[in-house]
């Protein structure tokens, strides 16, 4: 879907904060990100305080949608004016910091705020707003009422606005699932019947405690959040041997649990459906259930009239509740799952999105054939990844290359070579270790000592023969060679890969034998600088230009860390080796101008003896300010990065491979973090985003204003877009298309 003509962002306002746990809203929140458009989600405002007076608006990127936390300024005791004057200053708040703009589109799920009119805006109603204290206000403003159900859309007969009913949606994402984590789930809980949701008044927990009397063998797994504080039929639940209550899980892992289950469940009270304000219609978790073609039985009402019946199963009482599970158990309830998928792919959210957006007036979304799964990439793959850094807790491209690449196919990570010993001589000593699914770390030693050119290339022809014999008694056969080693291995056909690579993610300046070989003898050269064009134009292979890549995962910060261990706070951070790149006299210059400032470095020591401002600063560890605190699993590094006022890339300007780019730049960016460094030729066009400068001083005086001064909101927005832009989900689609032409792909 391309971006949405005149709309200038869109902002969600809901009811429940971002969080694990999505309810319809955030799901529409995530998918609209994915329109190139800028999505900002409003959070709920906490309980009211007097210090709200004082707190500032604040913007977080997660799952590519800007999160905004801004709290009301005065109590609102249920009183329309205050409600008013507290939208009236917000409005105010989010138009200064530009989230609110005068093309915006405001896609309102809360009839408690944000109902105000001069704006394109849609009150979309998943649950009844009707005691919500400015639901008619907000009613009466919309551009486009959305109600889940028809019976919603008939509780405002006088709004004069288009109405449209739109059922629950369901994700293209869950249609994946991990198959290591659903046995895991399988072996763990066995057989189990699955409730997901939130728990409530509503919830009918008499009827779970005679599902786990009746069932004794079976598990009965609760997932969601809890909205009360006692219970007593809940408790007495959760005590039963056979019932596991875990919480909310995140919402892109509940399609796991579902996978795993045998049967899924919606348990509301039987009078539910009749209630006006009960939010009847289509549940979001009937949508979750059918998208793992389970059989799902509940209370409830199904919007979906073809499968009534036909997957989701109405029952009318208990006693009707527990011979359906028997029915199913019995295995004589149907369930179609080509009809199933038929239905559901009308519910893609891509595709309610534009049914809802082409009845907004002059905006239109551009169709698009819509897929639950793109193949439009490297997949399906044996991938040789010959790497100059072995594997461990520092990792470089080629590292986060191997990772990314065993998502979708079977990745072989070469380590460099350990020291020489005669016994290689008869025995290379081939080993190989699982560290992941889909990727394992391989070990070789040389036969010969490599000292010239002629033992270089006897070691070469030794190992890659070696190599090819081990690798086909392993069946790992029709690979691709991915070389970013210019030292060794660089006669690929010896191994017996079917394509080769050669990935140039550093200048070498052609000081080892093993580069020109790998340049002459690989099927395609990848750059990750286009100033490298010029080194290899003398080699006529196909060429292209990848730039630095980064992960999604590293734009998450979901999974447990303990914050406790990063002891530092309003610190500036340096990730990478320390070594002969770093300009450590701008550095001592920084540590005595700012000396209130932490430093914070992580990464292995290889301070040069010959710099004595090195040496001073973490040889003899003359200043205060700075902690170099090793090197720590790459995976952690976001967790820093994310709690750092900044970063720092103070690199050596006479070093010509340092002016280029640095891995590390999109880590510092994928968290929206402010950099200070000298000018980056591969990123002139970022200068409104970085502060790079072409002196030390400038460097320093740019610090200087930044640590006394407020930046924009937008400005840490801009820089996390320009990191997912690198995405290597994007770089792999641009490589895939590049393969495609070679031969042997």
């Amino acid at each position: 879907m391309k971006r949405i003509e005149s709309i200038s962002n869109i902002i969600i306002v809901c009811d429940e904060e971002w969080g694990p746990m999505w309810m319809s809203k955030h799901h529409y929140a995530y998918e609209l990100s994915k329109l190139n458009t800028d999505v900002y989600f409003i959070n709920p405002p906490t309980k009211w305080r007097v210090l709200n007076f004082l707190r500032k608006i604040r913007v977080n990127r997660i799952d590519k949608v800007n999160v905004v936390t801004i709290e009301n300024r005065f109590p609102i005791f249920k009183n329309k004016f205050l409600a008013k004057l507290n939208d009236r200053i917000n409005r105010y708040i989010l138009v200064k910091q530009n989230i609110l703009q005068p093309k915006s589109l405001i896609w309102n799920f809360d009839g408690r705020r944000f109902g105000f009119s001069g704006y394109q805006s849609i009150y979309h109603i998943v649950d009844s707003n009707k005691a919500a204290i400015l639901d008619e206000f907000t009613a009466k403003n919309a551009t486009l009422m959305v109600c889940v159900s028809e019976l919603f859309a008939k509780q405002y007969p006088t709004v004069k606005c288009p109405k449209i009913t739109i059922p629950h949606g369901v994700s293209a994402d869950e249609f994946d699932i991990d198959q290591l984590k659903v046995e895991a789930l399988k072996k763990k809980y066995k057989n189990y019947f699955l409730n997901a949701g939130s728990f409530s008044e509503k919830s009918n927990f008499k009827l779970l405690q005679l599902i786990a009397d009746t069932f004794p063998d079976f598990n009965i797994v609760l997932l969601g959040k809890l909205f009360f504080t006692h219970n007593d039929n809940w408790t007495q639940l959760i005590e039963s041997k056979n019932v596991h209550y875990l919480g909310t899980v995140p919402a892109k892992e509940l399609k796991n649990y579902i996978s795993a289950a045998s049967i899924c469940l919606t348990t509301y009270h039987f009078d539910h459906a009749t209630k006006v304000n009960a939010g009847v219609g289509s549940s979001l978790k009937h949508m979750n259930y059918l998208a793992q073609k389970k059989i799902t039985i509940s209370t409830l009402s199904n919007d979906i009239g073809q499968l009534q019946n036909n997957g989701i199963y109405t029952a009318l009482s208990n006693k009707d509740f527990i011979s359906t599970i028997k029915a199913a158990l019995d295995n004589k309830l149907r369930v179609d799952e080509n009809l199933i998928n038929d239905e559901l792919q009308k519910l893609l959210y891509p595709i309610l999105i534009e049914k809802i957006l082409d009845k907004l007036p002059h905006t239109k979304a551009a169709p698009r054939k819509i897929e639950l799964n793109d193949s439009s990439t490297i997949k399906g793959q044996n991938i040789l990844i010959t790497s100059n850094e072995e594997w461990g807790k520092i990792w470089y491209s080629k590292h986060n290359y191997a990772y990314e690449l065993s998502k979708n196919n079977n990745v072989i990570f070469v380590n460099p070579l350990t020291k020489w010993k005669p016994a290689s001589f008869f025995n290379s000593q081939i080993k190989m270790e699982g560290i992941g699914t889909n990727l394992a770390q391989l070990s070789y030693n040389s036969p010969l000592p490599s000292r010239g050119v002629i033992l270089h290339r006897i070691n070469n022809w030794m190992v890659s023969k070696r190599l090819n014999k081990w690798l086909k008694a392993h069946q790992f056969c029709n690979f691709i060679q991915w070389s970013f080693d210019p030292f060794r291995l660089y006669n690929p056909k010896l191994i017996g890969g079917k394509l080769s690579i050669y990935h140039c993610v550093d200048l070498y300046g052609f000081n080892y034998y093993g580069e020109r070989q790998i340049c002459r003898n690989s099927d395609a050269i990848i750059i990750s600088a286009k100033a490298f064009y010029k080194t290899y134009q003398n080699y006529g292979n196909p060429k292209l230009f990848v730039p630095h890549g980064i992960s999604s995962e590293e734009f998450e910060i979901t999974d447990p860390f303990d914050h406790d261990k990063i002891n530092f706070t309003d610190f500036g951070l340096y990730t990478g080796i320390i070594d002969k790149r770093i300009d450590f006299s701008l550095l001592e210059k920084a540590l005595i101008r700012f000396p209130k400032i932490q430093f914070v470095f992580i990464g292995p020591l290889k301070i040069p003896p010959e710099s004595k401002a090195g040496c001073r600063i973490f040889i003899q560890e003359q200043y205060s300010n700075l902690h170099a605190i090793g090197p720590k699993e790459f995976k952690t590094l976001k967790f820093y990065i994310h709690k750092a006022r900044f970063c720092i890339s103070f690199m050596d300007t006479r070093i010509e491979g340092n002016m280029l780019a640095h891995h590390k730049t999109l880590l510092y960016l994928s968290h929206g973090k402010p950099i200070f460094s000298p000018k980056f030729r591969e990123y002139a066009d970022w200068n409104d985003l970085l502060y790079m400068e072409d002196s030390n001083e400038k460097i320093l005086d740019s610090l200087d204003k930044f640590l006394n001064s407020t930046e924009s909101p937008n400005l840490r927005i801009q820089r996390i877009k320009i990191a997912e832009s690198f995405s290597f989900e994007k770089l792999f689609v641009r490589i895939h298309k590049f393969l495609l032409k070679l031969d042997n792909y």
